[in-house]
């Protein structure tokens, strides 16, 4: 598993006209923090992925 979100699909599910609110507020969150430097751990890819698939999405976590 790489350590990086997958930022398009994060960027992507942002702009859907009615996309999940916790899917949107966790996207929101995760571009922030990824924006201000952030390294992913493994364990905080795993419980982002994890998180968001609970909303019906699905996230392959291996791009940037």
């Amino acid at each position: 598993m790489s350590n990086v979100i997958d930022l398009v699909a994060a960027r992507g599910r942002l702009s859907e006209p009615t996309p999940h609110p916790i899917v949107q507020a966790l996207d929101a969150l995760a571009l922030a923090l990824t924006d201000h430097g952030h390294q992913w751990s493994d364990h905080e890819v795993s419980l982002y992925e994890t998180a968001i698939s609970y909303c019906g999405y699905r996230d392959s976590g291996s791009s940037a």
